[in-house]
């Protein structure tokens, strides 16, 4: 199952705190999200080429855009995997 999906404000946050150089553990602390989505997100960010500044003064759709929609040149585009055979 999926989990509960983390909000713009939360991530703007993320991006922020990182952006002065706060621990990732102190960010999920005062944030009250998991290391891992912490992780995910700058990670995000960083492949969109997106900082603080620039990330605050997106609005919402923009930076949704930004950080979840995959790029048409994925080369995983469309492609499932398979199970292994034995």
């Amino acid at each position: 199952m999926r989990g509960k999906q983390i909000e713009m404000n939360h991530i703007r946050e993320v991006l922020r705190l990182a952006s002065t150089g706060a621990s990732n553990r102190m960010i999920s602390g005062c944030l009250g999200i998991a290391r891992s989505t912490l992780a995910s997100v700058i990670a995000r960010a960083t492949a969109a080429g997106l900082s603080w500044p620039e990330a605050g003064a997106l609005g919402d759709p923009a930076l949704t855009a930004a950080l979840f929609s995959r790029p048409a040149h994925s080369p995983h585009l469309g492609v499932r995997r398979q199970g292994r055979s034995i």
